[in-house]
């Protein structure tokens, strides 16, 4: 009976470290699909400031005259977000909405200069009516990002 007690409590802590381990590969590669990892430095990663008021200049300037109204940028880790405050809810299935902001909302690939300086992120757009934090968001898709990838 103590044999089988002691090949248990084995079994257990054995079984315990695989979990351990398992659950670490999976944060590992996580961590790699979240493209954390791809980036070599910080700064390469981290919007400067003068990269959002160049997000900032864009958006405003394309909608100072609507009834969508720029709220500002920020940044946080390999992206830049920017909202959109918008009068009422716009009548389209979410997966439509997101394909509106990237096709129409998002900037053009002639706009050189600012997605030079996101090279290394992702533009977000959200849009929202009330609150922040209920948003429907777009990722842009970079030109520049999309030649390295056709290049490898």
């Amino acid at each position: 009976m103590k044999n089988t007690h002691k090949f248990t409590l084995k079994l257990i802590k054995r079984a315990t470290l695989l979990c351990v381990i398992m659950l670490s590969i999976s944060a590992c590669n996580q961590l790699f699909s979240m493209k954390i990892v791809r980036f070599a430095d910080k700064d390469s990663y981290q919007a400067d400031p003068q990269t959002l008021e160049t997000v900032d200049r864009t958006f405003y300037s394309a909608l100072h005259l609507g009834d969508w109204h720029y709220q500002g940028s920020n940044t946080s880790f390999g992206e830049v977000r920017a909202f959109i405050k918008i009068p009422q809810k716009l009548d389209l299935a979410k997966n439509v909405q997101e394909q509106y902001l990237q096709q129409i909302i998002c900037p053009g690939e002639d706009n050189l200069d600012l997605w030079y300086k996101l090279r290394n992120m992702d533009l977000e757009i959200h849009i929202y009516t009330k609150n922040k934090n209920s948003t429907i968001s777009a990722t842009c898709v970079n030109p520049l990002q999309q030649e390295d990838i056709q290049s490898v």
